[in-house]
């Protein structure tokens, strides 16, 4: 992790921890649920010491175009100005394509196995700047976190093969919008930053709306969409890459409010 992401963190928790200790009005929310995404976009690896060739489709080329279903988390905690909010989930799915282009060691023409995981945890800090009953708008400062581990393997020599493993805590600028009816309440998340972030470039957008329904007192269900786009660039262990990435899906569950 990196000393910017590092000092990113540690300003996000102290926030919280000031935040709720000095404020009144606590409440919290705990949800559970399923997240279905789809990748999509291309990636592009170098081999050692060249420049990065043309991309390869991560769907048609790869063969990476499964849908994947997980568990989905999100917890918030909030007083009556700040709010904490907090998610997770994973993607994984394998295949199989033929590359069209280089990939790193691996020569265009070659049909190849392709495996990829993406793990990501979204943490922010909010100030509710504007507190009109139903309607709130807060802005904030968060840690958008991606673990992408993509692995791509020659089915002719399998002895080759290449890897983009990756960690990247991106420092975030935060919004988050809501309109609470009571029985029914709409929340939009967004967050956004242009970052160089360890050993990746890029600009990361991730967008996130959810519709909460509460049947009984104490109670939630909820549906949502969930939306994230990396436009990155960096170099492994002397390989460098690129990704232009979209990784969107629904998601639905319940939970419970205190």
């Amino acid at each position: 992790m990196s000393a910017m992401s590092r000092r990113w963190l540690q300003f996000v928790v102290l926030g919280a921890s000031v935040g709720l200790t000095a404020c009144s009005g606590f409440y919290g929310r705990a949800y559970g649920g399923y997240i279905q995404t789809a990748l999509s976009g291309d990636v592009a690896l170098a081999d050692t010491g060249f420049a990065v060739s043309t991309s390869a489709d991560i769907e048609d080329d790869l063969g990476l175009d499964e849908d994947f279903g997980s568990p989905y988390v999100r917890a918030e905690l909030g007083a009556s100005i700040v709010s904490v909010t907090a998610s997770a989930f994973r993607y994984d799915a394998s295949g199989s394509g033929t590359l069209p282009v280089t990939f790193g060691g691996i020569p265009a023409g070659v049909p190849v196995t392709s495996d990829i995981e993406v793990l990501n945890g979204k943490a922010a800090v909010l100030l509710n700047f504007i507190d009109l009953g139903p309607v709130r708008l807060a802005p904030g400062l968060g840690v958008d976190y991606f673990d992408f581990d993509l692995a791509v393997q020659s089915q002719t020599v399998p002895t080759v093969f290449e890897t983009i493993d990756v960690q990247a805590p991106v420092p975030v600028v935060y919004l988050q919008g809501e309109v609470d009816l009571g029985p029914v309440a709409l929340t939009v998340d967004g967050a956004a930053m242009d970052a160089s972030v360890d050993d990746i470039d890029g600009t990361f957008i991730d967008l996130e709306g959810m519709l909460r329904v509460k049947p009984f007192s104490h109670t939630e269900i909820f549906g949502g969409y969930r939306w994230i786009s990396l436009d990155v660039s960096g170099s492994e262990d002397g390989q460098d890459y690129s990704g232009d990435l979209r990784l969107a899906g629904w998601f639905v569950g319940g939970g419970v409010t205190f």
